[in-house]
């Protein structure tokens, strides 16, 4: 918008198209972007944690060494999420659409739980099939996610 020499008030359509180029703006700067590796890389780790479960009950000392690599994924994943999410940056909040991420944390907890409560009965496989699913789902909704953020 202009200003103009007399000093005079926008008129009700240029305060209209300021208010709408404002909120474009700030709508485009709403959510953080992350690096492209960003969710293939936490899909793996969560897909790495998922498989060691699948591992089962091995004998010593093989069980300290997959426990240790389990517990090394898990403190990756904290220090890749907290690195992400608290790093510096512009932006000052993430909106979240929670009538489109509602499902996907079910989803998500779900498979989480599912081997918890039925890999006893129903075997191994299970935190294998679940970790893979999980995997995917993290990689597609992250790539998607990632090519609505990014910034040319």
């Amino acid at each position: 918008m202009e200003t103009r020499d007399t000093g005079a008030e926008p008129t009700p359509e240029e305060a209209r198209q300021s208010l709408d180029l404002a909120a474009r703006e700030e709508s485009s700067t709403v959510n953080r972007p992350v690096p492209g590796w960003y969710f293939p890389i936490l899909a793996a780790l969560i897909w790495v944690m998922f498989l060691l479960n699948a591992l089962g009950k091995p004998e010593q000392p093989i069980r300290g060494i997959i426990g240790g690599f389990a517990i090394a994924c898990a403190i990756l994943v904290a220090v890749l999420v907290g690195r992400v999410t608290f790093g510096s940056s512009p932006y000052r909040r993430v909106h979240i659409s929670w009538t489109r991420a509602l499902p996907g944390i079910v989803i998500a907890a779900i498979l989480a739980l599912v081997p918890v409560l039925f890999a006893e009965t129903a075997g191994a496989w299970v935190w294998a099939a679940c970790g893979t699913v999980l995997a995917a789902l993290i990689a597609t909704a992250g790539t998607r996610y990632w090519q609505q953020t990014r910034r040319a």
